[in-house]
Order: structure tokens, then C-alpha cells, then sequence
């Protein structure tokens, strides 16, 4: 009789020590499992806060450097239209020929109209370094700005090489025998003298030309110095 009661009360024993182990297991994976979301919710959330935070120190990266670009282009635009205007100014050339290999030949002086010639050519090669850095940034302006950039650069490249051109043709014209044609004369020097296209009925191609390249980078320069950072 004792054996036969024994038995029994074994088996339950161990079927509550089995039963007290799977669930003590089964709490166990629950809250691995648990635990395992949370940690991929986390990294996930530190993921894309990681993403988002790159993408707006990007952004504010590149808008800084438009801001700057934009700033640095408007001010060198209009400072290459006032270089202009000074280049084509027809008077104040006193010592401004030093390009012409023959000097104050004749007792000319700078009243001669050859010598005059090579004033504007003075005046560029003056201001060369200027010139060169700023027309440098054509490249960089494409990229941040697009193409109408560029076109803005290609407008100064011909305004500057129109000129010296012009007082080239006229250098050389000075010395023919034969007087020039009198209506090409006057067409080239509109183009080297401001205010002579007026005077003479001509459309003055030169400040046209730089009017509408500074007109191109001030729109194209107007939203990014509207910025105003983080």
C-alpha cells in the first residue's frame, strides 16, 4: 500500500516540476523575444534619426556654399560691370599706352586717335588677375546654378574679347594710307567707347551684353542669398 501511494505522488511531483519548466521557459522566450523588437525597434529608430541627421548636415552644407557662391558672383558681376564701364570710359588715358611698341612716335602723344586705341587693351590687361579669377568660377557656377550660369559667363568672355578685338582692328586701321571705311571706324569704336553708340545711332551691343549677363546672375544669385541657415 505505501509503494502504491508513493508512486502517484512521484509522477505529480515531476509532472509540476515539468510543467513550472516550460512555463518558466515559455516567460523566458517571451521576453527575449521581447527584447530582441525592442533592440531592432531601436537600432531602426537610431538608424534613420543617424539618416536624417546626415541628410540635414548635407543640406545645410550645400546651402551654405550656395549662399557663398551666390554673395561672392553678385559682388564680382557688378564689379566686372563697373570695370567695363571704366575700360570704355573715352577719357582720363594720360600714360595708358605702354602695349603700343612705338611709343610717342612724331610727337603725337596721347592725343593721337592710334594711341587712344590702346587704352581699353591697357585697362583689361590691368586688371587681369581680376578678370581671370572671376570668369575662373564659370564652371563652378554651372554646377551649383545650371547652364543659364554659364551663359552669363560666356556674355562677359565676349564682352571682353569684342573689346580688345575692336581696338586691335582700330590700331591697325590707324596706320593705312588709305583712310578706313569712316562707318566701320565708328561702328568698332562704339564697341571700345561708351556713349558713342548712342551719339552715332548704334545699338550699343557691349553694355547690352553686360547688362544682361548681370541681370542672369542676379536672378540666379536672388534665392540662395535668401537663405538664412538653420
Amino acid at each position: 500500500l505505501g509503494s502504491d501511494w508513493v508512486r502517484p505522488t512521484v509522477i505529480l511531483a515531476l509532472i509540476g516540476i515539468i510543467a513550472s519548466s516550460g512555463t518558466s521557459i515559455w516567460v523566458n522566450w517571451k521576453k527575449i523575444t521581447a527584447d530582441i523588437l525592442l533592440a531592432e525597434k531601436k537600432f531602426n529608430f537610431d538608424s534613420e534619426l543617424s539618416k536624417q541627421k546626415f541628410e540635414f548636415e548635407k543640406a545645410q552644407i550645400i546651402h551654405k556654399r550656395r549662399f557663398e557662391l551666390a554673395e561672392t558672383l553678385l559682388v564680382e558681376a557688378c564689379d566686372f560691370r563697373e570695370l567695363i564701364a571704366f575700360v570704355r570710359f573715352p577719357g582720363g588715358y594720360g600714360g595708358e599706352r605702354k602695349s603700343d611698341p612705338n611709343g610717342d612716335i612724331g610727337g603725337r602723344g596721347n592725343s593721337s586717335p592710334k594711341n587712344a586705341y590702346y587704352v581699353p587693351i591697357e585697362r583689361l590687361e590691368g586688371e587681369k588677375k581680376f578678370t581671370s579669377a572671376f570668369l575662373s568660377k564659370r564652371y563652378t557656377a554651372q554646377a551649383h546654378f545650371g547652364d543659364e550660369a554659364l551663359e552669363a559667363f560666356k556674355i562677359f568672355r565676349k564682352v571682353t574679347d569684342e573689346i580688345t578685338s575692336a581696338s586691335q582692328m582700330l590700331i591697325i586701321m590707324a596706320d593705312y594710307i588709305q583712310p578706313p571705311d569712316e562707318k566701320n571706324r565708328q561702328k568698332l569704336e562704339a564697341i571700345i567707347w561708351a556713349g558713342m553708340a548712342d551719339a552715332l545711332g548704334f545699338e550699343d551691343k557691349i553694355q547690352i551684353g553686360i547688362d544682361k549677363g548681370v541681370a542672369i546672375i542676379e536672378k540666379l544669385c536672388k534665392e540662395p542669398l535668401q537663405w538664412k541657415g538653420a
